[in-house]
């Protein structure tokens, strides 16, 4: 039997797509598989805004008087800069503001983890290509982390990033797996 390139090519991105279906975090997003040209970057800027009351132990659901009601809102910059068409650094800082209404009143505010990561698209295949990211997410301010309320965890991390995008006439799909 003879087998193009193209076909080993898709087969095997959408058996990495299948695989790493069950293992994708929710908050794996510093990546995508969108390459800018060389010499060009991107700049985005988004807000998000979230809020409760209500929190998991083990299996139960509980509310804490304590804690209260936390509002958090976060206003990140992100950024990406292309060395080749293959090629990129990418970056992304949030400033965050946390309170809770609670009797403690806890609340906290500041920049929270700047990550840095460079990224290589090591596929191109028709609409299919595979991005891999490596580097570091670290505190970018003098935050207390682990507490009931706070805005990050004042932890030092290497981030491994693996992105499989599908891509054709303004429709995509994206699938990360990381670490």
């Amino acid at each position: 039997m003879d087998f193009s390139r193209g076909v080993v090519c898709r087969t095997a991105a959408l058996s990495l797509l299948l695989a790493a279906l069950p293992l994708t975090p929710g908050l794996a997003l510093d990546i995508n598989g969108f390459m800018p040209e060389a010499a060009r970057g991107d700049l985005a800027v988004s807000y998000t805004a979230e809020s409760w009351d209500e929190f998991w132990v083990g299996e139960t659901r509980v509310s804490d008087p304590g804690v209260g009601e936390v509002e958090t809102d976060s206003l990140a910059v992100w950024f990406q800069w292309g060395f080749t068409d293959n090629f990129a650094l990418v970056a992304n800082l949030p400033y965050v503001d946390t309170t809770s209404d609670g009797l403690a009143g806890f609340e906290d505010s500041g920049l929270q983890d700047l990550s840095v990561l460079l990224k290589y698209r090591f596929l191109s295949s028709g609409p299919h290509n595979l991005v891999a990211g490596l580097g570091v997410r670290t505190a970018a301010s003098d935050y207390e982390g682990n507490l009931p309320v706070d805005i990050g965890d004042d932890t030092t991390d290497a981030l491994l990033r693996l992105v499989y995008q599908f891509q054709r006439e303004g429709f995509y799909f994206s699938q990360q797996v990381a670490y």
